[in-house]
């Protein structure tokens, strides 16, 4: 299934309040919304984003300058396709009187790991590839334990 499609089908934060599978072990355990936001707020979660994407960005634009031109275009048409899916993220915020913050964290991570599939060729990357298995779960990426890269991504 396309990265695009398993967007599409999320169930938003579904399984939050359940632990995660055995196999996510390494991950450090986030215990409710309030420390998800909190986490999610910090400079250093969105550093490692904008380092993240930073990484890809820099290498597209040396590698296949002509394909990277249509970034803009890539995710655009990706938040075209993401709008339904978006707004069901958008819903289950609202409903639950938390904050944009969530939203806007959630769409940065899909839009890219969406780029992150449509450039692979050229750029393999798992971060926003594994950020997105996190939101398949039905959980929430949101934090950093420790030195990036070194340490846990945090996850409610």
């Amino acid at each position: 299934m396309s990265v695009l499609k398993t967007i599409q089908n999320l169930d938003w934060f579904s399984d939050v309040s359940n632990d995660l599978p055995s196999k996510y072990s390494d991950f450090q355990p986030v215990i409710d919304w309030d420390n998800a936001i909190a986490l999610s707020e910090s400079l250093v979660w969105e550093n490692i984003g904008i380092e993240e994407g930073n990484n890809i960005t820099l290498h597209l634009n040396s590698v296949c300058k002509d394909e990277f031109q249509k970034w803009n275009q890539v995710v655009n048409n990706a938040k075209e396709e993401l709008e339904i899916s978006w707004q069901r993220l958008s819903n289950y915020v609202e409903d639950n009187n938390l904050p944009q913050v969530i939203v806007d964290c959630a769409k940065w991570d899909t839009i890219n790991a969406v780029a992150v599939e449509y450039y692979s060729v050229w750029k393999p990357s798992r971060y926003y590839i594994d950020l997105l298995e996190i939101y398949q779960l039905g959980h929430f990426p949101c934090g950093w334990l420790g030195e990036w890269p070194s340490g846990k991504m945090c996850v409610y």
